[in-house]
């Protein structure tokens, strides 16, 4: 899916009358970039149909993907548990990154993720790929898999923010 099939899915599948709670995932391959420039535009975009048909095969009914720029890959899982869904995201990569098991000189492919669930509150899917985003980039700068964008990370954030503030003062 494309960025408005994605939203129209999510609208189909988790609109306002659905009791079903989801998690949207942001996933991100890094250096995407090297791979256009060491193999070529073509196969980059060879790569990135794979990536989104390997992610297919990993989800459930009436969950779904979609690319949205570029190597950025927006899920919508039915699952809420943390432990579950990081270990899902990582059996994807591991899908993924089945393409080059046998190659003499491997090159695995690796991710960023970040992950917002969703509750009462929150159901804009704008908002949650926001909040997702936010995560993803705290994945990449703490250089981990996976951030979820929960009350612990939130208290994180206004906690990091209120050092800044008082750095800023003195």
């Amino acid at each position: 899916l494309n960025k408005d099939g994605f939203t129209l899915r999510f609208k189909e599948i988790v609109g306002p009358n659905s009791s079903c709670l989801y998690s949207i995932v942001l996933m991100n391959m890094q250096h995407f970039k090297l791979v256009n420039e060491q193999f070529g535009k073509e196969n980059g975009d060879r790569l990135l149909h794979y990536i989104n048909r390997c992610i297919e095969k990993c989800l459930h009914p009436n969950e779904f993907v979609g690319r949205f720029t570029a190597d950025r890959f927006f899920l919508c899982l039915k699952d809420r548990d943390q432990n579950i869904i990081e270990s899902r995201l990582r059996y994807m990569v591991a899908e993924i990154n089945t393409f080059n098991e046998n190659a003499e000189t491997p090159y695995n492919l690796e991710f960023n993720c970040g992950i917002r669930l969703m509750d009462e509150s929150t159901r804009e899917l704008t908002k949650l790929q926001d909040h997702a985003y936010v995560a993803y980039e705290h994945a990449v700068a703490e250089k981990v898999f996976a951030v979820f964008y929960d009350q612990k990370f939130i208290n994180k954030l206004l906690k990091e923010r209120e050092l800044n503030m008082l750095f800023e003062d003195s």
